[in-house]
């Protein structure tokens, strides 16, 4: 079982990674409402990959209703837009960071720190 902190740092870097990959759609895809809403969304991305890097519990909050938003709206987006290259692998890994964001909570709130 990996260590609390090295979940967190695990899940600051993946959040980092898709905050930079929200923001570099502005350059791959074709500019509409819907690049620029998931640009926006990618720039809070980094500001929560930022505090993942600290020891509150607020950002863990933050990293589970940010990506489960962003899952959310990647749903949306799929099915109104339809697909792009992103898409899939942005809901994916946003789960992905909800759910490491849980575990480390659920660790912190129960005390199992290690």
């Amino acid at each position: 079982m990996l260590a609390s902190r090295t979940l967190r740092r695990l899940t600051g870097l993946l959040m980092l990674v898709l905050g930079v990959s929200h923001v570099m759609q502005l350059w791959l895809q074709p500019l509409d409402g819907t690049v620029i809403y998931t640009a926006l969304f990618g720039v809070v991305y980094l500001l929560v990959s930022l505090g993942l890097s600290g020891q509150s519990r607020f950002t863990l909050w933050l990293g589970i209703l940010v990506p489960a938003a962003g899952s959310y709206a990647g749903y949306l987006r799929y099915h109104l837009v339809g697909p792009t290259p992103f898409t899939v692998a942005h809901i994916a890994a946003s789960l992905l960071v909800v759910a490491l964001c849980v575990t480390i909570l659920y660790r912190s709130r129960h005390a199992i720190m290690d």
